[in-house]
């Protein structure tokens, strides 16, 4: 094991000096609770996170998986119903019961728009698509809010497709009692995103908001709105090296990644694009919309290669945190299959809302309700940017840039670094629970998973480094994980300057946290190291303030294996190697019996590796259906020539000539007859 001692820099700078509340110095009484429809990844969550509204609670509907998996590691208080269908007069009921005195009760919605987007070739509309048509939905949710919310006031947004049909804009408007606005994101975000938001609040003019004509006659109008605000540098969205092909060209509007082995019928933007773009299409399988390929619409870097971008860039610049969606699948899958990791992630994005658009909307709801005080859209917009760190500390921690920060921040000292300490343990709760830094509020001790704090905050050096003495054989991890920590307290109470002093402590186990919160286990094995640490603390006058930092985050992991010196192959990698020696074997007219023995040994060698070769048994499995059958001889060629050498020394060359004609020519000995 291996202990560290951090030094703060420039991202560690920027968060000791980032205020712990957005609206510290703004006094509200009112809290919102926030109910989000087909809420996805719940992008109206983090919008009103980016603004320090006073959340008291937050409902998601939603059913998708992924999604779900999302909001879960990144907002664990969230309440979660899965069909919105079943989601009725109970369950609302039973909420006015939970958040009795929420002033404002908040209903986003995005309902699904594959059978009104322009982008299907085979949509249905908003009546006849079973999808599309949940949108009725919304608005008799919002009534049952009314009816049993009678002490708060009940405001809705929803989001749709700009290109749907002037007959499916109609049927939502009708349905809503009012008609929306068109904003589209390239305003204030490096990507295009032109949406319909039907929402029943005034919208403010201010600098860079511009109202135009209402355009259409009766529910099939809509006012468009245009905002355009300085957001920064394309650098500052982009990995360090890309730059956009052409500059200040936004992005098209980012869609989910569906990979096909055909392009499938009327693909989207085909009669726009050249031959390279058709090119890049197909050896991207067919992913995107064609035009996307577009060599206007890519990124390039100095070597000249072009690519669309990533999954993390797309999130910045839809106004999500860096990595927001990176839980979307178990832990094995996302290493096993990192190209289905991407492709989910991909999709979760391309369903989603833009985050700075939204939080535009809301910001004129809430200012005028005084629950968050007057901001610009410049300074909204400004939150957004990795570079500019100009939020909470809670948006600092979670928005890391790309690259590297301005060189302008004063440099790291004594003093900053205990800024930085008291900044991220301020509010932290006795119980050990997590804390919401934007509104102050903290999570129940129950609420799992913890959020991490990421260890780039500091520079870390190793100032020491041991092996675990199993004295009473193999014990388990989180054994080992607290006694590195008892061992960490040994270490500080070397000198008298560490006695009677309060330390923060970074763990990477959960359960270890937990225990170190209360101060007490059932655990058998965790009990004396646990007693250790408490005897130790309490004559020393110390008090620990531990928090929680990912396994791959941990300074403290690396050096703990620098004695094991292994190179580590990704299991993808290793089996996409046998895929190429199943492809030798048939290229060089090898047996497929080879090919399938050859795994299976390794498989009956190294048993971990069962299940976890798919594309190589395909290749096996594909090579079977194309093999004509080989049947097993019942004598071996050297017992064959035995036997007609025997039967040629007789003076039986007949005996011989049958004994080759049967048990080599023939493919069945009966044909002798």
């Amino acid at each position: 094991r291996s202990y560290c001692l951090p030094r703060s820099y420039s991202l560690g700078v920027k968060a000791a000096l980032s205020p712990t509340n957005l609206t510290t110095d703004f006094q509200t009484d009112c809290s919102i609770l926030g109910v989000g429809c087909f809420d996805g990844i719940s992008a109206l969550q983090v919008a009103l996170e980016i603004l320090g509204a006073p959340i008291a609670g937050f409902v998601s509907i939603e059913n998708n998986m992924e999604a779900i998996r999302v909001i879960r590691a990144n907002y664990p208080s969230t309440q979660h119903f899965s069909d919105i269908r079943s989601f009725g007069e109970a369950q609302v009921r039973q909420l006015a019961l939970s958040f009795p005195r929420v002033q404002l009760v908040l209903i986003g919605a995005g309902p699904p728009c594959q059978g009104v987007s322009a982008l299907n070739a085979g949509r249905l509309g908003a009546v006849e698509d079973p999808r599309s048509s949940l949108q009725s939905r919304v608005a008799w949710l919002r009534d049952l809010f009314i009816q049993e919310f009678p002490w708060a006031k009940v405001q809705v947004l929803e989001e749709s497709v700009a290109s749907m049909a002037a007959i499916d804009r109609a049927t939502y408007s009708e349905s809503m009692g009012f008609l929306p606005v068109r904003i589209c994101a390239s305003g204030v975000s490096l990507c295009a995103r032109p949406r319909l938001y039907w929402i029943d609040w005034r919208l403010n003019l201010e600098d860079g908001v511009a109202v135009l004509e209402e355009r259409g006659a009766g529910w099939q109008a809509f006012t468009p709105i245009e905002l355009c605000i300085p957001f920064g540098d394309q650098c500052d969205f982009l990995s360090p090296g890309w730059q956009e092909v052409e500059v200040n060209r936004p992005f098209p509007t980012f869609t989910t990644s569906i990979p096909k082995e055909n392009p499938g019928p009327q693909p989207a933007g085909l009669q726009s694009c050249d031959t390279d773009a058709i090119k890049r299409w197909d050896m991207d399988r067919f992913r995107f919309p064609p035009y996307t390929y577009n060599r206007a619409h890519l990124i390039i870097n100095k070597a000249g290669v072009l690519r669309q971008p990533n999954v993390e860039e797309r999130e910045i610049m839809l106004g999500f945190p860096r990595g927001y969606t990176q839980a979307c699948l178990p832990e094995g899958v996302r290493s096993s299959r990192p190209k289905l990791w991407e492709d989910t992630r991909l999709s979760l994005l391309g369903n989603s809302w833009s985050v700075p658009v939204v939080s535009w909307l809301l910001k004129n709801l809430l200012v005028a309700e005084r629950l968050i005080p007057e901001i610009s859209l410049q300074t909204l917009v400004a939150r957004f940017n990795p570079r500019e760190l100009c939020g909470s500390l809670h948006q600092v921690l979670d928005r890391p840039p790309l690259g590297s920060l301005p060189p302008n921040l004063p440099g790291s000292n004594e003093a900053l670094e205990l800024a930085l300490v008291r900044n991220i343990s301020k509010s932290s709760s006795s119980k050990g629970s997590d804390v919401k830094m934007t509104s102050g509020g903290t999570e129940g001790p129950d609420v799992w998973p913890r959020k991490a704090i990421p260890s780039k905050l500091w520079r870390w050096r190793t100032i020491c480094s041991w092996r675990f003495k199993h004295l009473h054989g193999p014990e388990h991890i989180n054994v080992l994980e607290l006694r590195a920590f008892l061992t960490s307290l040994r270490w500080r109470l070397r000198k008298k300057g560490g006695i009677a002093k309060r330390f923060f402590h970074l763990l990477d186990s959960q359960v270890n946290l937990g225990i170190l919160a209360k101060g007490r286990t059932s655990s058998r094995k965790l009990s004396p190291v646990l007693r250790q640490i408490s005897a130790l603390l309490l004559a020393a006058n110390m008090l620990p303030i531990c928090a929680y930092v990912n396994t791959h985050d941990n300074p403290a992991d690396k050096p703990s294996r620098r004695l094991v010196k292994k190179k580590w192959v990704k299991i993808w990698e290793f089996d996409e190697l046998l895929c190429l020696f199943v492809e030798h074997l048939w290229e060089e007219g090898e047996g497929r019996a080879k090919a399938a023995d050859t795994l299976a040994s390794l498989q009956d060698a190294r048993p971990w590796l069962k299940r976890q070769l798919p594309a190589a048994w395909s290749l096996v499995k594909a090579w079977s259906q194309h093999e004509l059958p080989a049947r097993a001889s019942p004598f071996t060629e050297n017992l064959v020539e035995s036997l007609v050498g025997a039967g040629l020394a007789r003076g039986r060359p007949d005996f011989g000539l049958a004994c080759l004609l049967a048990f080599r020519v023939l493919l069945r000995t009966g044909e002798l007859n």
